[in-house]
């Protein structure tokens, strides 16, 4: 693990030793706690259940090699697997990282805390190469307090974050030039951590997809036909959207439109079930049909976005939840003091992400309305969305010069 710390760091030099060496331990710091809120305060969840079923798929390993390989490969039937196949597969994945740590509870979080750490480093190193000097606002993917927290140890956000700052660096880069002659060589790894996303959080792969695929095809198609105006080739993308998202609903049962919003619907009853009150969000004559799903949406997204609000709750970790979130309100509106300034060319990159943030979040506040689960499953928006109200924003440029 230190030789993986001193390649990321040789990597990193430009983000200057202190920089690097911070948010390496604030990234430490954070897969520590969450550890112990899983061991000490839940007693129970996601993370303490992929470890104990990796750690029984190791028994198998010493007994029987041949038949830990058919289970790890899908071939064979793990008796103690009984579970969505997110949560096989994370348990598999954890069962092959426990081997390298030793069946190590606290090396083995670290271990997949460093990927999602090694993704965010080469995501910001790319932006960096683009917004050279607007490096406050681009920092801010490696020290949000609960981005951090909520993408590190043995939870599927991780994996998730990682492969997503692998994959969007690689994406700017390769829309920017940035690739070369090695655009095809980034192709078979691109590949590879997609599948990964799509294994551990198909719902942020689907969007991704949706989003990358329609922004290229507006792209290929502007050029062709000398296409500039702004507005024109917005109404592309979404058109290309509206195509795309009908093949993509084919991809998971979860997507099928014929299903998809009752899938919606009763994510959200069965969250409403198992929660507190004081704890999930009400959407009062949800439906399962698009037209409830639309009337709802404004809601779900300021939900997705803004909740848990100060005053809320007196709850410890609800009031830090509260504080975080309006300074993050302050930040959004600050950012949007700077719409005049945006170029032209930039456009069309702005509204693919606006759409990821928007379809996303509007997605998961939906059908995951536990504020703690929702706080946990958008770091998949905040990816994305840090970035885009921190960079150039006349708060952090002001905070900037007095730092200075």
């Amino acid at each position: 693990m230190g030789g993986v710390c001193w390649w990321l760091y040789n990597r990193s030099v430009e983000l200057g030793d202190k920089v690097f060496l911070s948010a390496l331990a604030f990234k430490t710091l954070a897969t520590l706690a969450l550890g112990w809120l899983y061991q000490s305060y839940y007693s129970a969840g996601d993370i303490l259940n992929y470890f104990r079923l990796g750690d029984e798929l190791n028994n198998e390993l010493w007994l029987d090699p041949v038949r830990y390989f058919r289970v790890i490969i899908g071939v064979d039937h793990f008796e103690a697997f009984d579970g969505q196949p997110g949560v096989v597969f994370m348990a598999k994945l954890v069962s092959v990282v426990n081997i390298i740590t030793g069946d190590h509870f606290w090396l083995s979080s670290l271990w997949l805390s460093l990927f999602c750490f090694s993704g965010l480093i080469f995501l910001v190193k790319v932006l960096l190469q683009l917004y050279p000097y607007h490096k406050f606002g681009i920092l801010i993917l490696l020290f949000w307090p609960s981005f951090t927290f909520w993408s590190s140890g043995l939870l599927k956000e991780s994996l998730a974050i990682g492969a997503l700052g692998f994959l969007m660096g690689g994406f700017i880069l390769f829309i920017y030039g940035g690739l070369g002659r090695n655009r095809w060589k980034a192709a078979i790894p691109a590949a590879l951590l997609f599948l990964l996303l799509w294994q551990v959080k198909y719902y942020y792969a689907g969007v991704l997809l949706l989003v990358i695929v329609s922004f290229l095809a507006t792209r290929m198609l502007s050029q062709k036909l000398k296409i500039t105006g702004g507005a024109k080739q917005v109404a592309l993308y979404f058109a290309f959207m509206m195509l795309l998202a009908l093949i993509i609903t084919r991809l998971h049962p979860n997507f099928y439109l014929e299903r998809f919003a009752e899938v919606i619907v009763n994510n959200y009853e069965t969250y409403h079930h198992i929660s507190d009150p004081e704890d999930v969000v009400d959407y009062d004559d949800l439906e399962p049909s698009f037209i409830s799903l639309a009337v709802h949406s404004p809601k779900a997204l300021f939900n997705g976005l803004f909740r848990t609000m100060i005053g809320e709750s007196m709850e410890l970790l609800k009031v830090i939840a509260g504080l975080e979130n309006f300074l993050f309100l302050f930040l959004v509106v600050a950012a949007l003091f700077r719409i005049n300034g945006i170029k032209r060319k930039q456009v069309l990159l702005l509204c693919a992400m606006l759409s990821y943030v928007v379809v996303l979040l509007i997605f998961l506040s939906l059908s995951a309305p536990n504020l703690g689960t929702l706080s946990r499953y958008r770091a998949g928006v905040f990816i994305v969305l840090l970035p885009l109200i921190a960079i150039q924003n006349p708060l952090i440029e002001r905070v900037k010069r007095l730092v200075k």
